[in-house]
């Protein structure tokens, strides 16, 4: 968890850098980002989780329209 904190840390400096999160099943990724987003929602930032399909990003369109409902879905 200390590396969330250092990435959340950044964002909130507005030096946010990409994070990918990589391990085979059952490794505890899911768990993991259970505890990121608490602790991202702890220092106030909006947690949106996002699962994808491929029909999910056919065009660049789709894909946006997917996570802007997802935002508004996590912002109510």
């Amino acid at each position: 968890m200390t590396e969330i904190s250092y990435y959340l840390e950044l964002a909130c400096g507005n030096r946010s850098e990409g994070l990918l999160l990589v391990g085979a099943r059952t490794s505890g990724k899911t768990s993991l980002l259970n505890a990121a987003s608490s602790l991202a929602i702890e220092k106030g930032f909006l947690s949106v989780r996002l699962d994808l399909t491929e029909a999910d990003v056919v065009s660049e369109e789709v894909f946006l329209v997917t996570l802007y409902q997802a935002i508004f879905i996590a912002a109510r």
